[in-house]
């Protein structure tokens, strides 16, 4: 279900060009009101004027990356571009670190991160929803982060984490320059490459219901429960409970489309701890390409203000329910 909503703003100086559709449009909700910004730095402008506690929504487009030095929470409108399928991403691009103040958080969902992300400070409860992270470098301990129906692309740990969550993700290839003293929970996941660097493999954690479809580490802090794993470079067997080990070659006749759908097959017979099917697509919330609840898909301004000196912004809300 898609409903509009016309939002009056004064206007500003930054406002009073012509825009289209395709513009990129971030909104802050500060205290019960909302200002639009435009334009590729419009997430910086939003970051730059939001306070603790502040709601950033980003419409589809591509925005200039800035740092995230606020606990905000931050909502695109998705991190998959499937225009044929009528899914619009919000991307940021460029570098950027977040580093807050100590103990706050921050929460982001539906944005697609193109390049770098560095944790620069040690956060606490965060959370990344629906989102993908092209390079996720964690360069300081943090506390009870959780990342949930995610793509990653690369994931350092260059520090322990403890009580991090990682659940119903896909994770092309995981690095760990930290001490191995980490406490990783990874739950309905998939990998691809766990031992990418084969000095720097994954230390410690507990992985459960999940998938490692090319290598996985064989390091001894790992505990493996209902994973189907490659027989290459397989852990000690006391590590594992109910795994599957399968050759290569038989890896490769189990997938749908990709490294990380199951045929119906193999859906039905790898089963996890809670009698679903292992894998991002199983659990209690399998992975899905949109995000949850309201979402901007559409944001329309006008080039001139009203007689009154305002501005009627139209947005386009998928409800997703």
């Amino acid at each position: 279900m898609k409903q509009f909503l016309s939002l009056a703003f004064y206007a500003v100086a930054s406002l009073l060009f012509v825009v289209t559709a395709q513009t990129p449009m971030a909104t802050l909700e500060h205290e019960g009101v909302l200002t639009v910004y435009n334009g590729t730095g419009a997430f910086a402008q939003a970051i730059g004027a939001a306070g603790e506690g502040d709601a950033i929504y980003l419409g589809p487009g591509h925005y200039t990356a800035a740092n995230i030095t606020k606990p905000v929470a931050i909502k695109g409108a998705g991190f998959i571009d499937e225009k044929e399928n009528g899914l619009n991403a919000s991307f940021i691009d460029g570098d950027l670190n977040i580093e807050l103040p100590e103990g706050k958080a921050v929460n982001i969902e539906g944005v697609n991160f193109t390049n770098q992300i560095h944790l620069k400070s040690d956060l606490k409860s965060s959370l990344f929803f629906h989102c993908w992270l092209q390079d996720l470098r964690l360069d300081t301990t943090t506390e009870n982060i959780t990342i949930k129906n995610c793509r990653v692309f690369e994931f350092q740990l260059n520090a322990s984490q403890l009580n991090m969550l990682c659940q119903n993700s896909a994770i092309e290839r995981i690095m760990d320059y930290s001490d191995g003293t980490s406490t990783l929970y990874f739950k309905n996941c998939t990998f691809y490459d766990m031992i990418y660097y084969r000095n720097h493999q994954l230390k410690s954690a507990t992985i459960e219901n999940s998938l490692v479809s090319y290598n996985c580490s064989p390091e001894k802090g790992i505990t493996w429960i209902n994973t189907l794993m490659c027989n290459r470079y397989l852990p000690d067997a006391t590590q594992m409970t109910n795994c599957w080990n399968l050759s290569e070659n038989d890896l490769k006749q189990i997938w749908k489309d990709s490294w990380w759908v199951l045929t119906d097959e193999a859906a039905a017979k790898y089963v996890g701890t809670d009698g679903k099917q292992i894998g991002l697509y199983g659990g209690s919330q399998p992975f899905t390409k949109t995000v949850s609840g309201p979402r901007i898909t559409k944001m329309e301004m006008p080039a001139e203000t009203d007689e009154n000196g305002k501005i009627s912004v139209t947005i386009t809300v998928d409800r997703n329910e």
